[in-house]
């Protein structure tokens, strides 16, 4: 129809590719779970390991055994990968205990080093623990809980360097995943909680706030490919307000509802075409104008990404009809 065509192919390349990429973030989403499921396994080995306290046992041929065993684990491994935590000095005045240990018919338990404060039996200041499965703590304890700076290192690789009170990440620390992705940022009650980063080993990285463990609030997603979406997050979902920008130059600007275009916005693409009006989970829906860049234009109604119902055409050269248009294609104009 030349220059008059008043037809719109509904793009499927848009869908598709912001699918595609909505199902790679999702799937990113499974190790922010990962860390917190790490952090409840930790919990578990921390509250068994207290009903053995009272097994303590000292046999130094043992001891002499249990350190020749530990030299073989993943964690000691990753050790002397990432080297040795430096924790300084805080001037603990209390007895430092040497390799101890705890067993039962034989298996072991934990094996520790640590400071014991004399009055009360707790662990206190600086020390280190690892567990049957090769977790491994290293840091400060107070009243035998993770307090103050330390890092553990999770039998299968993971490692959290950072802030702990209460044998809880609390405060700021880093969580490396052995495949190379990470978090770093601020953490509550072993969550991901205010401002933080996380980044994967393809160059994908987001950036900006979290509630809970969940993103939620203002931040940025980077994916390896480029696209770029920067706005709202709310549960781990993009939604509320935001730019979603594709590597080859389109973009969306407007209102987001679970991880889909929905509500007013304005869509944009390389060739100069441009899209400004409503959306109803991510096809163009209600009232809409697209663009073309030659200087035509269709304004009016849209269902299920193109135009259906009354609408009016504009020609190049400034004139304008209205129409009757039907899952994207003229019917009939009115005046005639």
């Amino acid at each position: 129809m030349g220059n008059s065509c008043t037809c719109i192919k509904d793009d499927q390349k848009d869908l598709e590719e912001f699918k595609n990429i909505t199902t790679d973030r999702k799937v990113r989403e499974q190790q922010a779970v990962t860390i917190q499921k790490n952090f409840r396994a930790y919990q578990a080995r921390k509250q068994y390991a207290q009903l053995k306290n009272d097994h303590l046992v000292g046999d130094p041929n043992l001891a002499i055994e249990i350190s020749a065993r530990i030299q073989d684990l993943l964690t000691l491994k990753r050790i002397r990968i990432i080297g040795y935590l430096g924790l300084g000095n805080k001037g603990h005045h209390i007895n430092y205990e040497m390799e101890r240990f705890t067993q039962e018919n034989g298996i072991l338990i934990m094996f520790y080093i640590f400071n014991r404060n004399p009055t009360t039996s707790k662990r206190e200041g600086r020390g280190k623990q690892i567990w049957p499965d090769g977790s491994y703590y290293e840091g400060y304890w107070v009243t035998d809980q993770a307090n103050g700076k330390g890092r553990l290192i999770h039998a299968d690789g993971d490692v959290y360097e950072g802030d702990w009170l209460n044998d809880k990440a609390e405060g700021y620390g880093r969580y490396t995943h052995m495949d190379g992705a990470q978090y770093e940022g601020f953490w509550r009650e072993d969550k991901q909680h205010g401002k933080g980063k996380e980044s994967w080993p393809d160059g994908a990285m987001y950036e900006g706030d979290y509630i809970h463990g969940k993103k939620h609030g203002i931040g940025k997603f980077k994916w390896s490919d480029g696209s770029i979406y920067e706005g709202q997050f709310r549960d781990n979902n993009i939604e509320g307000d935001g730019k979603y920008s594709w590597a080859d130059g389109r973009s969306f600007t407007g209102t987001w509802k679970q991880n889909k275009m929905h509500g007013k916005g304005v869509f944009t693409w390389s060739d100069g075409r441009k899209y400004e009006g409503d959306y109803v989970e991510d096809k163009k829906e209600g009232r809409g104008v697209f663009y073309w860049p030659d200087g035509r234009q269709y304004k009016g109604n849209w269902l299920n990404g193109k135009q259906h119902g009354q609408g009016t055409f504009v020609a190049i050269n400034g004139q304008s009809r209205d129409g009757l248009w039907q899952n994207g294609k003229r019917v009939k104009w009115l005046d005639e």
